[in-house]
């Protein structure tokens, strides 16, 4: 009867509510292993300012994914790559790899500042 009306979403969440299994657990998405937040500019930059304050604003995202997921994590990668806009221009890409000892909470063993000062 729902379902002519709503969704299939809909009819499993009724049917959820009412005490029937519907959701397999294979149906629940596991944790994310890797948490990626990127950005390209819009322009070329000569100054390292703007790319240290871009790389701390997408390290607290990267955060914030982490914290709502209930996830720790033990190792930060933070890369930067050149000429991706411009096919004439030079391509160079540097990382740096941030151990940050046992598996680190964000909120409780570690801040995000901490973690964006590992970066």
């Amino acid at each position: 009867m729902l379902r002519k009306t709503f969704s299939v979403v809909i009819e499993k969440t009724a049917r959820e509510l009412a005490g029937t299994a519907c959701l397999e657990l294979d149906e629940v998405e596991p944790p994310r292993q890797e948490i990626c937040c990127s950005r390209m500019f819009g322009k070329r930059l000569t100054e390292l300012g703007p790319i240290k304050e871009a790389a701390a604003t997408y390290m607290m995202r990267a955060s914030e994914k982490l914290r709502a997921q209930g996830s720790v994590c033990k190792k930060i990668l933070v890369s930067i790559r050149t000429g991706m806009g411009h096919a004439a221009d030079l391509r160079n890409a540097q990382f740096k790899a941030c151990l940050v000892g046992e598996p680190a909470e964000f909120g409780k063993n570690r801040t995000t500042l901490n973690i964006e000062q590992a970066a």
